[in-house]
């Protein structure tokens, strides 16, 4: 049976005309399976998603978005009382970390206080508000713009942050000023008699690491994809794998349909034909398509016709539309059901990559590295990352894993703060001493962006959304792996290498480079690209004051696409607030298919 998933949002008011409103207003909008007053000053309604029991979404004086099956496994199965998990939550809410899995929820009490609890893994993502007395509490933005009366107003730092490709939400703020997010594994109260409190319930830190290299690890892994996916995936069907060719997605699309028998069909982002790389990738995906029967196996052009084509046809949501595949999704529906959407995403950070080389540095010492240059993870230029990652780590001054500055047409003052935002984070990671800090400094900024674009725009669409790679255990499990030993220890992917060699043909799994998903080439993002509209006055203080509200009449690629994500952002916006709904253009969508004889076909919608 799939994970119970749901939207939840939650409003609090002191005045019980307004209340009444808020109750009226939910109802009326059709978009909520249920909506009740849960405690004195409190509104909530709840929309399960497809696949999802409706009925177990809400029990006692708890609302759940995710892993309610967990908490009723703490409280002592199905009918028991809450009463332990209460009295945690009452008393000693970092108890929470006993209970197993990933589980999110609201918590109303009588008196009018309410405890929010995010997952681990965070799949579904907890936005908070409170002005005026006011309170609110929900899984998507754009409910929170559509039914909390407010004047919400852009943040302009993190608009700039995602419009340069930094996919953060520093200090835990969100796109809309007054708004910030839940973190990961951590719990708030929201009390109208007292200050808002909370902390952390969860943090899987090591200090030590064992060093010899671990196969039952590697098993350990396996056990926990093949779970997730048998767990996740449709056994009717509607089970879409954005494949990019890469290890991780391959490795994925061959487990769901070995070892757990599911049907998946596949979209992919791929080079144009008589592209230099295009036979390339087409030597991973043509065989892997054919061993996995993925039926139908769907592409996407990478080239600016289709950057562009995809963000007219991204569905309406109060994010940035950053990612090109999810904004054809509405496409793709019309081609293949979509019932549930599942990747690789996350797999560089737990299982090897590049990006576990600052890690790498740290456990390597002069003499081993000395020793082991024959086996170095990347090979010579291995020796160069190790001075630079010393050297940062002994200047305190730690690789972050998002730019370290901003474009140049963002605003001078924002450009600032970004860089003071960056500094203090550089200080409190160099503070870190768990083994693994580099990695977890990226599970801390990187992953909530991610997921919030994708909760957002999938959940929306009926859709669930499954991460294999994030999730409690298999975090846990990577911060307790040594980055030598286990994770680039015969280079990169080590750990999941070892784990799926009897179910990806070595081909794929040994492909000794990346996928091509979302790789656009330094000249199609410089290609220049005419604009000749007036910016919308809500981004006025996001860009530079000689940009605004004209930017110059030519742009580059990248410029354009992201001013283009701004516009549409604020579209959202408004028409969320104004309970209305924005089509987007539905045009014919620039997907291919791919034959029986291994050629792409142009689809006829």
């Amino acid at each position: 049976m799939p994970t119970n998933l749901a939207n939840l949002i939650a409003i609090r008011d002191v005045e019980s005309s307004r209340l009444d409103r808020v109750v009226a207003d939910l109802e009326h909008s059709g978009e909520f399976a249920r909506v009740w007053r849960p405690a004195v000053g409190w509104a909530a309604a709840v929309a399960p998603l497809p696949g999802s029991d409706a009925g177990c979404s809400i029990a006692a004086d708890y609302a759940f978005a995710e892993g309610d099956d967990q908490v009723r496994k703490a409280a002592g199965g199905a009918g028991a009382s809450f009463d332990a998990v209460t009295d945690w939550l009452d008393h000693q809410p970092e108890r929470l970390s006993s209970m197993a899995g990933d589980f999110g929820f609201i918590r109303f009490r009588a008196d009018g206080a309410v405890l929010v609890v995010r997952s681990c893994a965070g799949l579904v993502p907890f936005y908070l508000f409170e002005r005026s007395g006011r309170a609110a509490v929900a899984t998507r933005l754009g409910d929170l713009a559509r039914f909390v009366r407010d004047d919400f107003r852009l943040d302009p730092l993190v608009h700039a942050a995602w419009s340069c490709g930094s996919f953060v939400f520093p200090d835990n703020r969100t796109f809309l000023a007054g708004v910030s997010i839940l973190e990961r594994g951590s719990w708030v109260r929201l009390d109208p008699n007292r200050p808002r409190d909370g902390g952390r319930y969860w943090n899987p830190r090591q200090r030590r690491l064992a060093r010899a290299g671990d196969h039952a690890r590697a098993q350990r892994l396996r056990t926990l994809l093949v779970e997730r996916l048998t767990r996740d995936l449709d056994p009717a069907g509607g089970n879409l794998l954005t494949w990019s060719g890469g290890v991780d997605s391959s490795a994925l699309g061959a487990l769901a349909t070995g070892a757990v028998r599911r049907p998946v069909s596949t979209i992919s982002l791929l080079p144009a034909q008589g592209h230099p790389r295009y036979e390339h990738e087409m030597s991973y995906i043509r065989p892997l398509a054919k061993h996995c029967a993925f039926d139908p196996s769907l592409c996407a052009v990478a080239d600016l016709e289709t950057k562009s084509r995809a963000l007219e046809l991204a569905p309406s949501a109060v994010c940035h539309m950053a990612n090109p595949l999810m904004n054809l999704m509405t496409a793709v529906r019309r081609e293949t059901p979509v019932r549930v959407l599942f990747g690789g995403e996350f797999a560089d950070e737990t299982c090897g990559s590049l990006m576990t080389h600052p890690d790498w540095a740290r456990h390597t010492s002069p003499l081993r590295l000395v020793t082991g240059l024959g086996r170095l993870p990347f090979g010579a230029q291995d020796v160069g990352r190790w001075f630079k990652h010393r050297w940062l780590g002994a200047v305190k001054r730690p690789l972050m894993p998002v730019p370290e500055t901003l474009n140049s047409y963002i605003h001078p003052a924002l450009q600032e703060e970004y860089r003071e935002w960056i500094s203090r984070r550089q200080r409190q990671a160099a503070r870190d001493r768990s083994a693994n800090r580099s990695f977890h400094a990226r599970m801390e900024l990187v992953v909530d962006g991610v997921v919030a674009f994708y909760w957002e725009t999938t959940s929306s669409l009926g859709i669930r959304r499954s991460f294999p790679f994030l999730q409690r255990e298999v975090l846990e499990l990577t911060a307790e792996c040594h980055p030598a030993d286990d994770l680039l220890a015969r280079g990169t992917k080590s750990l999941l290498r070892d784990a799926v060699s009897d179910d990806v043909p070595r081909h794929n799994l040994y492909r000794p480079d990346k996928g091509s998903f979302g790789r656009w080439s330094h000249a199609e993002r410089n290609a220049a690209i005419p604009w000749e509209r007036p910016l919308p006055d809500e981004v006025q203080a996001v860009v530079r004051p000689e940009w605004f509200p004209r930017p110059p009449p030519r742009l580059s690629s990248s410029e354009a696409s992201a001013l283009r994500r701004l516009e549409l952002f604020v579209a959202a916006l408004a028409a969320r607030q104004e309970g209305r709904a924005v089509e987007s253009n539905r045009g014919r969508a620039p997907l291919h298919r791919l034959m029986p004889d291994g050629t792409w076909r142009a689809v006829s919608s």
